[in-house]
């Protein structure tokens, strides 16, 4: 009988083991951007903004003072009446609130600085989500990056 025991503990252990790779592998292929190379464009749906953000200095790493900048675009027009909010998370865990507010800057963008954490369990998947209000209607557009 412990025999059998030891088996059904291994084997469950493997597809523990399985399971926490793949999804590993999951968060790395959703990355649809690379802010080592330069800015990521969104196009939320049914908004008509082009929403640029780029994050630096480069390479983008964790536990470093970053600066984000974004610049919002309307029917080829600068949007400079906006409320712009950067809120950094990882997809499939939990690493706390962590909120850059944007302020307007100069050549029509919108900036702010902040610190990705490294996460405890080696994970380098990040969601960037732009929360972008004009005239009371919100528009967000979500970034998903690899930090270095």
């Amino acid at each position: 009988m412990p025999n059998k025991f030891y088996v059904f503990i291994i084997s469950l252990s493997i597809v523990l083991l399985s399971a926490v790779v793949v999804s590993a592998e999951n968060n790395r292929s959703r990355a649809d951007c690379n802010f080592n190379k330069g800015p990521c464009t969104k196009r939320p749906a049914k908004s008509g903004l082009i929403i640029t953000l780029d994050i630096n200095p480069k390479p983008v790493t964790a536990m470093s003072e970053l600066q984000f900048s974004v610049m919002i675009n309307q029917d080829m027009i600068p949007v400079r009446n906006a409320t712009v909010t950067l809120n950094l998370t990882m997809p499939g865990m939990y690493m706390g609130k962590n909120q850059v507010m944007l302020k307007p800057a100069k050549n029509n963008s919108y900036e702010g600085s902040g610190v990705i954490p490294m996460c405890p369990s080696g994970a380098k998947t990040w969601m960037a989500e732009v929360k972008v209000t004009i005239d009371d209607m919100m528009h967000t557009a979500k970034y998903v990056f690899e930090l270095r």
